[in-house]
């Protein structure tokens, strides 16, 4: 269940494979998309983009918050079983 959780965290934050591969901003997922937002805002000034990039932010984290929650009692299991001595 580690192994699981950390994958799907991994291929969740995902930035460069998707910044190099995709030609188009529409196909960019959240993670590039925020920071493509956030870097615009920095080096226009523009300080009405910043909240749109904490929202996004906070958007990108929720499914992974979920998963965690719905997938705790087999990750706990999992690591007192390893913990346990025969």
């Amino acid at each position: 269940m580690t192994v699981l959780l950390i994958s799907v965290v991994t291929v969740w934050n995902n930035y460069f494979l998707p910044l190099i591969i995709f030609s188009k901003n529409n196909l960019y997922p959240l993670t590039v998309g925020i920071g493509l937002w956030a870097q615009r805002a920095q080096n226009s000034g523009n300080t009405e983009i910043f909240p749109l990039v904490v929202i996004g932010g906070l958007v990108t984290i929720v499914p992974l918050i979920a998963l965690f929650l719905l997938l705790q009692r087999y990750w706990r299991s999992g690591l007192l079983l390893g913990s346990l001595a025969n």
